[in-house]
């Protein structure tokens, strides 16, 4: 089963509207009225749709490592630094971590793009 992502409403529009394009299974929370809640919330309510929360909000650094270290679950994190990734790249990750990852795969685990940064 490919992945689910929830978009933060730090992330721009034009990755959901790419990721659309190539079929990739999206939500905004700002479409969603989801970016009403605390980023504590947003991480349950992913958990509870399964879907891959994609942020370029640097707080939920912090509220991983909180989940993690209370044992709470969380659906995974994908976080995508706003200076270090274009547009287009970050598409094309997301895309390929949707084909290549599952749903049992992200859960409890954070990401982080651009992968390049981390191959070696």
């Amino acid at each position: 089963m490919s992945l689910s992502f929830l978009l933060d409403v730090h992330v721009p529009k034009g990755v959901e509207l790419g990721l659309t394009n190539r079929g990739v299974d999206c939500l905004p929370t700002a479409a969603s009225a989801l970016d009403q809640l605390s980023d504590k919330e947003l991480l349950r309510v992913a958990l509870s749709k399964s879907r891959v929360l994609v942020t370029q909000d640097l707080d939920f650094l912090c509220i991983a490592q909180d989940f993690q270290l209370r044992g709470e679950n969380f659906a995974g994190i994908v976080f995508a630094h706003q200076m270090r990734i274009g547009l287009g790249e970050l598409v094309r990750e997301l895309a390929y971590l949707s084909e290549k990852l599952t749903v049992d795969e992200m859960q409890n685990r954070l990401v982080f793009l651009p992968l390049r940064d981390f191959a070696s």
